[in-house]
């Protein structure tokens, strides 16, 4: 899920989910190679970019806010934002206290029934 403007790479760490029964031959081989990489610790993004992204990219759904353009095939969130609160969000600590989306979603990342919707 992208629904921030920064939200700029192909997945992003803390804002994906997985069904863990849907070919499980495959995924679990990925998820120990994850586990074992000299990456694993402290580097979420590159080793679901090195371990992860190049499965997930045959079959996966992709809520994009801002960067639909950049990454063809993303849908729009089916849900108008009626806040500045987004997916990963950081606000629990303090150095974040005051993160929030108040950037406008561009048109094309908009939903085609709802192009009113600003923040989405």
């Amino acid at each position: 899920m992208r629904d921030n403007a920064h939200h700029g790479v192909s997945m992003v760490a803390g804002t994906w989910g997985g069904c863990n029964t849907w070919q499980a031959s495959k995924a679990t081989p990925i998820r120990d190679s994850m586990l074992k990489s000299s990456l694993a610790w402290n580097q979420d993004q590159p080793v679901l970019w090195a371990y992860m992204w190049p499965w997930a990219i045959m079959n996966v759904t992709i809520h994009d806010s801002y960067t639909c353009l950049r990454f063809p095939g993303s849908l729009p969130f089916p849900t108008q934002r009626y806040n500045d609160t987004f997916i990963g969000m950081r606000s629990y600590r303090e150095e974040f206290k005051n993160d929030g989306v108040r950037s406008e979603c561009p048109m094309e990342c908009r939903p085609a029934q709802h192009k009113d919707w600003k923040y989405c």
